[in-house]
C-alpha cells in the first residue's frame, strides 16, 4: 500500500464515491478508483455546496484557532473596564491586579465558547453524507485529505468479517500481498457490491496470469504453475479456549505438488519461493472431498476438506471459498493438474506383504493393479481398473480388494477377494483413488483440455 498526496496520470477503469471504515470510528465518503494494476482511495475534503432534502447547505470546514499569551502578563491582549469602586485604595498595583483577574475570567469563557463552536461545527460538517452528483452543475470543488493506492497482484477480497463465518452487508474489504488492508468499503446496493467484487478480482487474476506466466518461463516444462489462488482455512486453536477462526492461506499447483503457502508466508514472486515453501504434497496423495451443505461446519457455503496423508500437522483440513464459482474453477483446475500429474509419474509401488511374502504392489495407469514378489520379482497377479468391484480397509495397515476373474463384462462372473498389509495404507488409499478418478475422467471426457 502507497500513500501520495501528488497526484499523476493515471488511467482509471471505474470510479465511484463510497464509504470507507476502519471499524472503530465513523465512516467517511472517499472516491474508490480502480485501475489496471492497483485500487486508489481518495479521501474527501469537501468544501461545496451539498444538496440536502432540496435545501442548499453551504458545507463547513471546522478551523482550530489558537491564542497565544502575552509572555509578560500571560494575557489574551484584552481587558474589560468598569465597576463600581470596591473601597480599596485605588493604586496603579491594585487596578492592575483587578485587570489581570477580569482577564482570566474572561478568557476561561472564550475558551469555552471556542470549544463548544468547534463542536457544532464538526457535528455540522458529520451531518453531511450527500455529495452533489456529476451530472451537477459545477458550484463546488472537492479536495484530498490523502491518497491510498493498494496493489492488486496477490490481493484479495473478501465479504467476512475477518476471522468469522458471517457476512457483511453490502460491503468488501481488500487484502494485500504485503498485509495491508483497505478498510470495510461500503457500497450503497448489493448489485453495486458484487459489480464492484467482479471487478477487483478481475484485475486480480490478472494480475496472477501475468506473474505465473512470467514464473514459468524460468521453470522446467514439468515443473510449470497450473493455477494460484487464495482460500480460507478453518483453524482451530487446541490449546486455547476459544471458537475456531478463518485464516488465510496462498495455494499453487505446480508440477506434480501442491503447496501450501500460510502461517503468514506471502506468495511465490520468484522460483526460490517455492523452495522456502514447508508444506508441500504430491498431488496423487492427495484426496479433495467437497462438503455437502447440511455437513458445513458453519455459515460457510462453498467449502472441501483437503486429506493428506503424511502431515504432522493437520490429516484433514477444512477450506472455504467465498462463490460457487471459485470452488468450480479450483475442482476444474484439480482434476487437470491430478490428471497431468498421473500420466507424469504413470505407476506408484507400494511395499506389503501378501500371503506371507514380502511383495510389491504396483498402481499402473494403463495396467492396473500388478503384484510382485520381491526376490523373485515373479508377478503374482494382475487386475485392470475395470476388474476392481470394490475394496476396502481396517483403518490401520490392511486393505481389502475384490476383483472380477475377467476383464470381460460379466454379472454371474465370480470375484476373487485378496487381503494385502501395507504400512502406508493411507498412501496407498489416495494413489488408488486418484487413479481411478483419472481413469473415469478419461472415459467420460476421452480428454481434459
Amino acid at each position: 500500500m502507497h500513500d501520495r498526496h501528488q497526484s499523476y496520470p493515471i488511467e482509471v477503469l471505474f470510479e465511484d464515491h463510497v464509504t470507507l471504515s476502519d471499524g472503530r470510528s465513523k465512516p467517511h465518503l472517499v472516491l474508490l478508483q480502480l485501475t489496471s494494476e492497483t485500487l486508489i482511495i481518495r479521501r474527501l475534503k469537501i468544501t461545496q455546496v451539498s444538496s440536502i432534502n432540496n435545501k442548499q447547505v453551504q458545507t463547513i470546514i471546522p478551523r482550530n484557532v489558537t491564542l497565544k499569551r502575552h509572555p509578560t502578563t500571560h494575557s489574551f491582549g484584552f481587558s474589560i473596564k468598569g465597576g463600581s469602586d470596591t473601597g480599596f485604595p485605588d493604586t496603579d498595583e491594585y487596578e492592575l491586579l483587578s485587570r489581570l483577574l477580569l482577564c482570566e475570567n474572561e478568557n476561561e469563557r472564550c475558551r469555552h465558547q471556542l470549544d463548544t463552536f468547534a463542536k457544532e461545527q464538526q457535528q455540522q460538517t458529520d451531518s453531511i453524507t450527500t455529495l452533489v452528483d456529476e451530472d451537477d452543475e459545477d458550484n463546488s470543488t472537492v479536495d484530498y485529505v490523502s491518497v491510498h493506492e493498494y496493489s492488486l497482484l496477490y490481493a484479495y477480497v473478501t465479504q467476512y468479517i475477518t476471522g468469522t463465518d458471517k457476512l457483511r452487508t453490502n460491503s468488501f474489504q481488500l487484502h494485500t500481498l504485503d498485509g495491508s488492508q483497505s478498510g470495510i468499503i461500503i457500497i450503497d446496493t448489493s448489485a453495486q457490491q458484487h459489480l464492484w467484487i467482479s471487478r477487483i478480482n478481475t484485475i486480480i487474476h490478472n494480475l496472477s496470469a501475468r506473474t505465473i506466466t512470467e514464473l514459468n518461463q524460468s521453470l522446467l516444462s514439468s515443473e510449470q504453475v497450473l493455477y494460484a489462488t487464495w482460500i480460507h482455512e478453518r483453524v482451530i486453536n487446541i490449546n486455547q479456549n476459544r471458537l475456531p477462526e478463518w485464516k488465510p492461506v496462498f495455494i499453487v499447483m505446480k508440477g506434480s505438488d501442491l503447496y501450501i503457502f500460510d502461517d503468514n508466508k506471502p506468495p511465490p514472486i520468484c522460483s526460490y519461493d517455492f523452495i522456502c515453501c514447508s508444506r508441500i504434497y504430491p498431488i496423487v496423495e492427495i484426496l479433495i472431498e467437497v462438503t455437502p451443505s447440511k455437513y458445513l461446519h458453519d455459515d460457510r457455503q462453498y467449502c472441501f476438506t483437503l486429506t493428506v496423508s503424511n502431515d504432522l500437522i493437520a490429516k484433514c483440513r477444512y477450506f472455504n471459498f467465498e462463490t460457487k464459482n471459485g470452488l468450480d474453477e479450483f475442482l476444474s483446475n484439480w482434476q487437470r493438474s491430478l490428471y497431468m500429474s498421473v500420466y507424469s509419474v504413470k505407476n506408484r509401488a507400494f511395499g506389503c506383504m501378501y500371503q506371507g511374502q514380502i511383495c510389491r504392489l504396483v498402481i499402473d495407469i494403463n495396467n492396473g493393479f500388478e503384484m510382485y514378489n520381491n526376490e523373485t520379482n515373479v508377478m503374482l497377479w494382475s487386475f485392470t481398473f475395470e476388474q476392481l468391484q470394490s475394496s476396502s480397509d481396517n483403518g490401520r495397515d490392511k486393505i481389502y480388494f475384490e476383483f472380477k476373474r475377467s476383464s470381460l463384462p460379466n454379472e454371474n462372473e465370480s470375484t476373487i477377494k485378496i487381503e494385502v498389509q501395507c504400512q502406508h495404507l493411507r498412501i496407498l488409499i489416495h494413489v488408488i483413488n486418484a487413479f481411478l478418478t483419472i481413469k473415469l475422467i478419461g472415459k467420460r471426457d476421452n480428454t481434459i483440455d
